[in-house]
């Protein structure tokens, strides 16, 4: 999701506008009204403008593109006017193209490689979540185990007092040992009796984490499950491990470190983007279009050529994108200097900063894993 979030900054918008026009303007001489005509005291016109086009953001080049299409109707009653009513429309390219501040590192394609990045990060933390809880299973199951024998350790304790104390009590009645030592006797069942309930409860806990881990959201206040250990603690082969090889298999495959990694990676994308944003803003800025034009002559006119330009609206942009048609092209630079950039700098500084602090959080990853 964030990551179409952030490509999503570069799709192009389509906008369009419409707009209508009504003037009426105070005649003040013969030529605004017409000679031989009745005098007027308003020139009015007429004028109807409409617009529509797609604008966006080249990804990584961080160039801006404007594409649009204008065209107009006016009418008006004013004398010498060539062409009345008249229609024109244009088509027209803006573009502005950084090549300092903002050349492959615009804020916008900086968002994008850093949610590129912050993808892979959420999949390794994803990825170390379920070998945590992996490990969380094994460790209940083997604690399990433990807590299974350390109750039948107990209870065969127990076992051995109860027998201890009826061989006491036997000796007491033929007048072998003396009262004290079945009392000790008794203590040591009770002690044994004590011990066994613990290991109970130990066992009962482990067999509830266990539970819990495995089962998870499908338990119920009525559920009720059994877990036995079938694997022997007794029975585990150990086997010999190489330190050096196991280290490096897991700086190349914990995710953690690649979490980190992940974290340096994109903050190195921050550093370089507050260098870039020190830089002066020099934009290369053009415009490449086309112009068309229709009408009908002005009766009034005599400077009008009539059959010169056609006279329907929807004639007017006809010679687009031909070899007749009038074009029309701009290209400029435009600078922009700060006089001072400390906002800038410190922002790098900033960020210089914070990324030697995730690089060393990295050593220190390392030397935890080792």
């Amino acid at each position: 999701v964030y990551k179409r979030q952030a490509w999503g900054r570069h799709e192009p918008n389509w906008t369009s506008r419409f707009n209508y026009q009504s003037n009426e303007t105070p005649s003040s001489n013969i030529f605004q009204t017409g000679v031989g005509s009745v005098v007027e005291r308003f020139t009015k016109e007429r004028v109807n403008d409409r617009s529509t086009g797609i604008t966006g953001i080249i990804p990584k080049l961080g160039w801006t593109y404007d594409l649009s299409y204008t065209d107009q109707d006016s009418a008006s009653t004013a004398p010498f006017s060539s062409l009345n009513p008249t229609f024109s429309s244009g088509l027209v390219l803006n573009g502005t193209l950084p090549v300092l501040k903002g050349f492959l590192w615009g804020r916008e394609w900086v968002e994008v490689r850093s949610t590129n990045i912050a993808v892979g990060i959420s999949e390794q933390r994803f990825r170390q979540q379920v070998m945590d809880t992996v490990q969380d299973i094994a460790e209940a199951y083997w604690n399990l185990a433990a807590r299974t024998d350390a109750r039948e350790v107990a209870d065969k304790s127990l076992e051995t007092a109860r027998a201890l104390l009826d061989q006491t009590e036997a000796q007491y009645e033929v007048g072998v040992v003396s009262r004290v030592e079945v009392v000790e006797s008794e203590a040591g069942v009770a002690d044994r009796d004590f011990r066994l309930i613990q290991a109970e409860n130990q066992h009962r806990t482990a067999q509830d984490q266990l539970v819990d881990l495995v089962f998870g959201t499908r338990l119920r206040p009525s559920s009720r499950i059994d877990v036995q250990a079938a694997d022997d603690p007794d029975k585990f082969v150990p086997y010999e491990v190489n330190e050096t090889a196991a280290a490096e298999k897991a700086f190349e495959h914990r995710p953690e470190l690649a979490v980190v990694r992940g974290e340096v990676e994109q903050q190195e994308i921050q550093v370089k983007f507050a260098r870039n944003q020190r830089l002066p803003q020099l934009d290369v800025v053009g415009i490449y279009g086309y112009q068309g034009l229709a009408g009908d002559c002005d009766p009034t006119a005599r400077n009008c050529i009539p059959g010169l330009f056609p006279r329907a609206y929807g004639d007017a942009d006809d010679e687009f994108l031909t070899g007749d048609a009038a074009d029309q092209w701009s290209a400029g630079l435009v600078m922009s200097i700060p006089l001072r950039t400390s906002s800038a700098r410190a922002q790098h500084r900033k960020s210089d900063i914070q990324l030697r602090q995730i690089r060393t959080r990295e050593v220190r990853l390392e030397q935890t894993i080792i």
